[in-house]
């Protein structure tokens, strides 16, 4: 045998087995951010772990327009006990701007009920990219209930 007909039958070989790799990666359902699909994510912002939940809260923030089941997971994250994973929350839900606009009246609770001063400076932020419009600091005054 050829030792050059053995050299390109390897080399097609290779490159057969490169493509079919790629194909298959293509072929994945759904979408996928930081190596896991959305899914993965989606079930992560739930966990005990407040670490995982806030590293999913910032996935999550990314994901946007691709998947808008982002936008009510965060709108959940919002009233986690951990701050950080509130802040992750509501960063990522200012990102998405309008695309966002479901989560406005779970950010206006949490700036009603917001306790940090830095989750909820990001929270007024946030309200008025997600709903332009609003202002943030309004949101968070209480009504004035009319005199009798």
């Amino acid at each position: 045998m050829n030792p050059g007909s053995c050299r390109a039958g390897a080399l097609f070989l290779l490159l057969a087995t490169a493509l079919a790799g790629c194909a298959a990666k293509e072929t994945i359902p759904g979408k996928w951010f930081a190596g896991k699909p959305v899914e993965h994510w989606l079930e992560a912002i739930k966990s005990p772990d407040a670490k995982l939940r806030r590293r999913a809260a910032e996935v999550l923030g990314n994901v946007g327009q691709a998947d808008l089941r982002s936008v009510d997971a965060l709108a959940a994250a919002l009233s986690d006990p951990d701050r950080r994973v509130r802040e992750e929350a509501v960063l990522g839900l200012s990102k998405m701007g309008p695309v966002a606009a479901a989560a406005a009246d779970a950010i206006q609770k949490a700036i009603r009920t917001e306790r940090d001063p830095q989750v909820l400076a990001h929270a007024k932020a946030a309200l008025a990219r997600v709903a332009p419009g609003t202002n943030g600091s309004a949101a968070a005054a209480p009504t004035a209930k009319p005199s009798p």
